[in-house]
């Protein structure tokens, strides 16, 4: 009897446990509602609280002209980059470092005229472009400065501010430095033969991975290595943890069809411009019929191998810079005919426009993807701003697109 009595005056006691945390919950979500009908209520009938509302609490008025900002004069020249929470501007060698509010939070002293930048997280490296200082910051404070060996050419920071460059420019084709968070130098690896084009460290800071290509025969030969940084060392004989080589022989490369390029557009004693060219693709088969054929490529790497194949192959008519697609370096109205491969697609309108301003009035853009995949689908986006779509049964019996646009006059 005695054990019946006290299981019963336990089950009693779960249950008044239970009933006491649906009571908590009832009268904390019974706050919410009064809370809530109280705010509508006042929201609807107290035009000065409704105002205060609309611009405190639901951002209601919240416009361009009232949001924070920097001036920054029209005659200065500037290099703008946002990270973590902030954003910074360099000027004449100092790094001003912005916050949130639009406030300066830090100056820090800078050597470098021509940045590149790149940031993972709360740490930002900052490297002077084909020269050799590069520092990193985190936060609103410099971690560390290094003067490179050779030229630097690519950076790469993981979360935890671990570095990884690339430099050109010494007796070898690449050399590949890693620095932990403190500036210790952890990996200096010579590649003597191919040339890096960039590179990656884990999160966990044990492996660095690396792409590299080989630009001695005729077709670029791609590879990517994973090597361990712990057991890195400072020579060529790197022990990789694992190497991918891509295919030579792909679709893309085998099933693209120059006569098409040729098909779309009269390209006889005219002035082209490859936007992005890559490994030169669209670039040499222009140069086959163009007077003058520009090749713009941001990775520098593909720009050597093309002056490289130009040089070996005797093609005069070919000119190779830097350059991005959405910020091209000559003036208005320049080339006959503005090409691009797998470039038109981040922004489509800034991209558009960019090729526009210096493409001739009546000359024309072409985006000729390619045979692949991912290219047998329409593109909406070109269709839709009044490009003509041509096609053709590529080498491998699928339907290849590529689009034309003839530019009318400019006004304006």
């Amino acid at each position: 009897m005695k054990l019946i009595e006290f299981k019963e005056y336990d089950n009693l006691n779960g249950g008044k446990s239970l009933n006491k945390k649906k009571i908590i919950v009832l009268i904390i979500v019974s706050i919410l509602i009064f809370i809530s009908i109280i705010f509508s209520v006042i929201y609807m009938c107290n035009e000065h609280f409704r105002n205060w509302a609309d611009v405190h609490v639901l951002m209601k008025t919240v416009s361009e002209g009232k949001l924070s900002s920097i001036d920054i004069e029209p005659d200065e020249d500037v290099s703008i980059f946002a990270y973590d929470k902030y954003v910074v501007i360099l000027n004449d060698n100092k790094l001003n470092i912005y916050n949130t509010s639009g406030k300066k939070a830090e100056t820090i002293d800078l050597s470098i005229s021509n940045p590149a930048f790149t940031s993972n997280g709360k740490y930002l490296a900052v490297a002077e472009k084909g020269k050799q200082k590069l520092y990193l910051i985190s936060g609103t404070k410099q971690k560390w400065s290094a003067d490179i060996e050779g030229t630097i050419s690519k950076v790469s920071v993981n979360e935890n501010g671990y570095v990884s460059v690339i430099c050109s420019g010494t007796t070898y084709k690449s050399v590949i430095i890693v620095f932990d968070q403190n500036g210790n130098q952890l990996i200096k690896s010579y590649i003597p033969n191919n040339s890096v084009i960039d590179s990656a460290i884990s999160s966990d800071n044990k492996y660095l991975s690396f792409a590299e290509i080989d630009t001695s025969g005729t077709l670029v030969k791609s590879t990517v290595k994973t090597i361990s940084i712990n057991n890195g060392n400072n020579s060529s004989e790197i022990s990789a943890v694992n190497t991918y080589k891509m295919e030579t022989n792909c679709d893309f490369i085998r099933g693209w069809q120059k006569e098409r390029l040729f098909e779309a557009v009269d390209l006889t004693g005219k002035t082209v411009l490859d936007v992005g060219a890559g490994s030169g693709r669209l670039t040499f088969a222009a140069a086959e019929k163009a007077a003058w054929v520009y090749a713009s490529e941001p990775v520098e790497t593909l720009r050597a191998f093309m002056r490289e194949k130009s040089e070996r192959e005797g093609i005069r008519n070919v000119r190779v810079l830097d350059g991005f697609a959405d910020a091209l370096a000559f003036p208005d109205d320049t080339f006959d005919v503005v090409m691009s491969g797998h470039v038109v697609g981040d922004d489509y309108e800034r991209e558009i426009a960019e090729l526009s301003r210096v493409c001739k009035p009546g000359g024309w853009l072409l985006d000729c993807p390619g045979d692949s995949e991912w290219d047998i689908k329409p593109n909406a986006e070109l269709l839709r701003r009044g490009w003509e779509e041509l096609r053709y049964i590529g080498s491998f019996g699928k339907e290849v697109r590529l689009y034309r646009k003839q530019l009318g006059e400019k006004y304006g």
